[in-house]
């Protein structure tokens, strides 16, 4: 008894079958990423920035105190992201890589540095720089604590004599930055690391495998 031989290759549309298979595929990577992307963004802390300034005595300049306000207040190993713009929460993205057939998640080139010294730690040095070119007792409503403020006795131009407290107010800036001021201290900026992306990863690992299954269905 003969027994014909079928080829399986000759009842399938190859062309047809690898589209869908692709499609399928592409699906996955876009849940998966959408997924990861969502977890990684579940570890900033959402903040608003202070009412009132953070003062730091930074130092003395010229006989007078020299501090630092600040209208946020971060946790060392937390990373934390400033509302209204949330700017290194909204920086995390991911695309597909058709060629490997797999998706990639990571921060917009232009902040790309900021955000791994935000995962895996390190230092970045920041810059101190006047608020005001002359020492004061605070800016707008802002009163410098008096504990920070220095007393520097001398005489005015018609040589009566005079104490004041003042002190010389600075903010801190990152290394680049276009800020106006002269620059008057500058710090290392260590920085601990927060690793966001690895527990972003760690917290949906489970659910990937998930998002590729019954993907490819149809004949």
């Amino acid at each position: 008894m003969l027994i014909p031989k079928v080829r399986l290759r000759s009842l399938l549309n190859v062309p047809k079958v690898r589209a869908k298979v692709e499609a399928s595929r592409d699906k996955a990577l876009d849940r998966a990423g959408t997924i990861t992307r969502r977890s990684a963004q579940k570890q900033f802390r959402r903040r608003q920035p202070l009412k009132s300034p953070k003062w730091r005595l930074v130092g003395t300049r010229d006989g007078y105190p020299l501090v630092s306000m600040s209208f946020q207040e971060s946790t060392p190993g937390k990373v934390t992201t400033w509302k209204p713009k949330e700017f290194l929460r909204n920086k995390i993205f991911y695309d597909k890589d058709k060629r490997r057939g797999s998706v990639v998640i990571g921060p917009d080139q232009k902040v790309a540095s900021v955000q791994q010294l935000q995962e895996f730690g390190g230092s970045e040095t920041v810059k101190l720089k006047l608020v005001a070119p002359i020492p004061v007792a605070g800016l707008y409503q802002y009163k410098v604590p008096k504990s920070m403020l220095g007393r520097k006795q001398g005489r005015d131009s018609r040589g009566r004599f005079i104490s004041n407290q003042r002190a010389y107010i600075g903010m801190w800036h990152a290394h680049g930055s276009r800020a106006k001021g002269k620059t008057v201290a500058t710090d290392a900026g260590r920085v601990r690391g927060a690793g966001f992306m690895g527990k972003g990863l760690a917290a949906v690992r489970q659910k990937i495998p998930q998002m590729f299954k019954n993907q490819l269905r149809g004949p």
